[in-house]
Formats: structure tokens, C-alpha cells, sequence
């Protein structure tokens, strides 16, 4: 896997109301709200919501720094504070 210095944008699922980055290059969810708690997609719970989000469709996404980073240096958000900015 090639990494950049590059912001990316990562779609928004919503899954038993709640929101998730979906990290589809490192294979990992990571809430909307709370971006340091992540789900591995091939966990228990990760595998769920796989199978909960069949045929949905990714009307939001999130602006996110590159997949080495930890979530703690997600591109801020002028307005709102929570880390992320969010786009739809």
C-alpha cells in the first residue's frame, strides 16, 4: 500500500443510527463522533456491519489525513470541533 501526504475523502455509512468513516484501504470503521474508536471490518462486529450496509448508498463523506495516521490527526473542523470535516 502506497501512502501520500494527502487528505482523502472517505465515505459516511450510517448503520443502527450510528454514523462510520468507512476506511475501505486500511479496512476499518471509525465513528462519525468518537473517531478514535475503530472497528476492524474483519471483527465480529466489523463483518456486521459489512453485512448491514449491502446496497446502501455513501450520500456523505469526510475529509481525513492518509491511512498511517492515527485518527487523532484528522483535518479539524472550523465550524464544529470534532475532528473531522464533513461534506455532503
Amino acid at each position: 500500500m502506497v501512502e501520500t501526504n494527502e487528505a482523502r475523502l472517505l465515505p459516511i455509512l450510517k448503520v443502527d443510527g450510528i454514523e462510520y468513516l468507512v476506511d475501505v484501504e486500511r479496512r476499518e470503521f471509525r465513528e462519525l463522533k468518537n473517531p478514535a474508536s475503530v472497528i476492524h471490518m474483519h471483527s465480529k462486529r466489523g463483518r456486521k456491519i459489512v453485512e448491514q450496509s449491502r446496497g446502501k448508498q455513501w450520500p456523505s463523506f469526510g475529509l481525513a489525513k492518509p491511512a498511517a495516521q492515527s485518527s487523532e490527526n484528522m483535518i479539524a473542523c472550523e465550524q464544529c470541533d470534532n475532528g473531522i470535516a464533513v461534506h455532503t
